[in-house]
């Protein structure tokens, strides 16, 4: 491949032996925007995978108490270790991201034993209430067929994923989470860390 080849193929200007003096300064600045052009287009890319915002939390040593068809919004000390990158805040068991753009959202919950009707975690947007019209994903688990006396309470795991979330700068996230059972028993998470999860990744620009 002869020099210049691949710049032609690419669409950029070429030069012969035909170039003048007086005409380099054209030349060498018409390279200089190639150059910024191609920065720019760096910078930006760099930006997409560079220093994301990005944030994981998983279940603190305390556990929370979930009533009976109660949905609560988590409390700050449901939860323990924090990963945040990019400007993620996280103050108060509230999630505020920095940038607005099309984020993924997952979190999962493990609950305690019981006679379980119906379980469901939900992540909200802007909202302190346990609404569902304010979620932007949501789990549900109905174990089926209710446990007799003499078989072993399940212990359920709800989960939510969803990829292709559209947030605002400023946008706040609260996990809700539910639980219905026959007793109509108070119950707590199950233990270990991985019984509760939150997390929250940019993807790109909207």
């Amino acid at each position: 491949m002869a020099v210049g080849d691949a710049a032609g193929a690419a669409g950029l200007a070429t030069y012969n032996d035909g170039l003048l003096v007086h005409d380099l300064d054209t030349a060498l600045n018409q390279q200089g925007d190639y150059i910024a052009a191609d920065r720019a287009r760096l910078t930006k890319l760099e930006a997409q995978s560079i220093g994301v915002p990005k944030f994981s939390v998983t279940k603190a040593g305390n556990s929370a108490t979930l009533d009976s068809s109660v949905p609560r919004v988590l409390p700050a000390g449901a939860f323990g270790s924090v990963y945040s990158r990019g400007g993620m805040q996280w103050s108060n068991g509230v999630l505020t991201v920095p940038k607005a753009g099309a984020y993924s959202i997952n979190a999962s919950m493990k609950l305690g034993p019981n006679d379980y009707y119906a379980t469901y975690i939900m992540v909200t947007r802007n909202s302190t209430q346990t609404l569902e019209s304010a979620a932007v994903a949501r789990g549900v688990v109905y174990p089926g067929q209710r446990a007799s006396n003499n078989d072993p309470l399940v212990a359920p795991t709800v989960s939510l994923t969803r990829q292709v979330v559209r947030l605002n700068a400023g946008d706040t996230l609260r996990v809700v989470a539910y639980q219905r059972n026959y007793g109509g028993n108070s119950v707590q998470l199950d233990t270990g860390d991985s019984s509760l999860l939150f997390e929250c990744i940019w993807n790109d620009d909207l």
